[in-house]
């Protein structure tokens, strides 16, 4: 089983998302990572037993690009897992279901030889580590996000 973190704000189709996961065998649990002052948005959801929402006061200072935001969201969700493998992705994207059945079949198959797979959806740096969907142990995505606020 998998637990997937949904880091950041909260968008019109988080929930939507975080629900349709539910539906895939391998699921655990949906973790929503997100800010204090989401709180209200949040509310208007009904509740799930397995949904879990986390709220992290945002930072002091972006660290450009939002990349502080990322590290905390991402952290606290990751650290509220409890399963041995984890997704985290982000709260305003979706996949559909055929496709993370794939990337299920796909990490299953490869995930001895490698620590992280990401999937990048920006095509301004082609070759730099994405933040949109990363999947792998949880302990090394915990390392991953472990580390200090850019400056």
């Amino acid at each position: 089983m998998i637990d997937i973190i949904l880091q950041g704000g909260i968008w019109e189709n988080t929930y939507v998302t975080a629900k349709s996961y539910l539906e895939l065998t391998f699921v655990n649990k949906v973790i929503i990572s997100t800010w204090d002052y989401e709180k209200e948005k949040c509310s208007m959801y009904p509740l799930h037993d397995r949904i879990e929402y986390i709220f992290s006061a945002p930072p002091e200072h972006d660290g450009g690009g939002n990349l502080n935001y990322q590290i905390i969201s991402s952290l606290a969700g990751l650290k509220s897992s409890t399963t041995d493998v984890a997704i985290k992705a982000r709260s305003d994207q979706t996949l559909c279901l055929d496709d993370m059945e794939m990337l299920n079949i796909f990490y299953n198959k490869y995930h001895e030889d490698k620590e992280i797979f990401t999937l990048g959806i920006g095509t301004h740096f082609p070759y730099h580590p994405q933040d949109h969907f990363l999947w792998g142990k949880r302990e090394d995505l915990i390392n991953f996000f472990d580390l200090p606020f850019e400056t």
